[in-house]
């Protein structure tokens, strides 16, 4: 399902075809390290049921005004996974 968890420690590569959803203030992070500190579930609207996405946030990944960043999977590379 997910990749990462709470606790692992990921680099922000932002690799991903296009800009989509990369924003400055979030371009401003890249390649820099953040420990996962939430992993978010969505059901998009418009899509059958079991239909899902997620995106995770990061401590310390967020806007100027304090506002988590949500970063897709593909954007993220692990560098130190939890234990469980």
């Amino acid at each position: 399902m997910n990749k990462f968890k709470v606790g692992d420690i990921v680099q922000l590569t932002l690799d991903s075809p296009g800009t989509v959803g990369i924003v400055d203030g979030l371009r401003a992070h890249k390649d820099k390290e953040f420990i996962v500190s939430r992993f978010v579930l969505i059901t998009p609207p418009n899509k059958k049921p079991g239909s899902y996405g997620f995106y995770y946030e990061l401590a310390g990944c967020v806007s100027r005004k304090g506002v988590p960043y949500g970063i897709t999977e593909d954007w993220l590379k692990l560098r130190y996974k939890v234990l469980s």
